[in-house]
């Protein structure tokens, strides 16, 4: 039986010091963020970099992930596997989104419709819009990022975004899923991603 890392020191604990129990629990801390970064360290940045810069439509996840990852199969992979590689590309992607935002290039993150765009220029409104994947772009009063109408809404907007990259940028949510609570997590994307075909003719009708 496999425990999660919480388990092994609840188990231990009980025949350990308390010095011994703080000291088990940091060493598997240590293992679990080396785990990450080995994963991470696989992925060619260069090449998601090279592929955003050349892209001409939205992409989705699946295509992303056979350029980070090559030798993955999605098929054959479990749902923990697949949400680890996922969470890896995510994650990196935020730290792409920060990179692109000072070059004023947008890096626009979701499952079915990543892509990079150039930011509207100073005056036009910067609200994105998820279902169109463009800008608002109409005018804004002085020094304003978005138009009167969506300056009314942004709020909860970003506020979910931000949580979004959080979620990501926390790099212990790598290890907070077992392989029941993954297979929740990602059913209704890889739904999709498993048929990318037929979703993207149907997209075009």
């Amino acid at each position: 039986m496999i425990l999660p890392v919480w388990g092994y020191c609840r188990f231990f604990s009980r025949i350990m010091t308390k010095n011994e129990s703080i000291k088990c629990q940091e060493t598997l801390n240590n293992m679990s963020q080396n785990t990450f970064e080995n994963h991470l360290a696989k992925v060619s940045k260069k090449d998601i970099q090279n592929y955003l810069a050349t892209m001409t439509e939205p992409c989705y996840e699946s295509t992303l992930l056979h350029i980070a990852f090559p030798e993955m199969n999605i098929i054959k992979s479990s749902t923990l596997e697949l949400y680890q590689h996922h969470f890896v590309l995510f994650h990196l992607l935020y730290q792409l989104q920060e990179m692109y935002a000072q070059k004023n290039q947008y890096l626009r993150i979701h499952f079915m419709r990543t892509c990079l765009i150039d930011y509207p220029e100073t005056g036009y409104c910067r609200h994105f819009d998820d279902t169109y994947s463009q800008f608002c772009n109409e005018i804004c009063e002085q020094e304003s990022l978005y138009c009167e109408f969506h300056r009314r809404l942004i709020g909860e907007t970003e506020l979910d975004s931000l949580s979004m990259r959080y979620f990501y940028q926390d790099t212990s949510n790598y290890y907070k899923l077992d392989e029941k609570t993954a297979e929740l997590f990602v059913k209704g994307t890889w739904e999709i991603l498993s048929n990318y075909d037929l979703y993207k003719k149907a997209l075009k009708f």
